[in-house]
């Protein structure tokens, strides 16, 4: 099966916290992604379901989700 991963990088462009990894499953971790492109006008659209909450209490990835930052 082919790795597949999502992550959030900063304005240096360093990792600082995955989002979704196909080889880890961990709770918190994003679902429902959907990557939609546009050929002919050229834009790409990236959507994803993250939740708020875990079994631990608050999900600490919603705290890298900030405008402009970086996701591949």
């Amino acid at each position: 099966m082919e790795h597949v991963s999502l992550s959030v990088f900063d304005y240096n462009k360093k990792k600082i916290c995955d989002l979704y990894d196909s080889n880890l499953f961990t709770t918190g971790q994003a679902y429902n992604i959907v990557l939609t492109e546009e050929i002919k006008m050229g834009w790409k659209e990236l959507s994803f379901d993250l939740p708020f909450m875990t079994e631990k209490g608050r999900n600490i990835r919603w705290s890298f989700i900030k405008n402009d930052y970086l996701l591949r």
